[in-house]
């Protein structure tokens, strides 16, 4: 049973640091692509990290409820996915 619970941990912190990464860009594209701003825009609204961009370029009325549902869920995983690294570093023997 401890082996399945430091395995969702080891879990969380891969879907955390490969999976949410690309997810938020591809899905920065797929807004820009349907709203179609003008090429300086959508360029910030792209690659400003940490959602940046889109959060001060993309209008209240464009922005989408999916895009915020997904960044609470990943950042819960991200905060499952500390846990590990905390394991890992305060048990000794791991």
């Amino acid at each position: 049973m401890f082996e399945i619970l430091v395995g969702l941990l080891q879990l969380a912190t891969l879907i955390t640091i490969f999976i949410s990464l690309i997810l938020l860009f591809i899905f920065r594209i797929i807004i820009v692509l349907l709203n179609k701003y003008n090429l300086n825009k959508s360029l910030l609204i792209i690659f400003i990290p940490f959602s940046m961009g889109y959060y001060y370029l993309v209008s209240k009325n464009e922005r989408k409820k999916f895009y915020d549902l997904l960044l609470i869920i990943l950042f819960g995983l991200a905060l499952f996915g500390i846990m590990f690294t905390l394991y890992q570093h305060f048990i000794n023997g791991y």
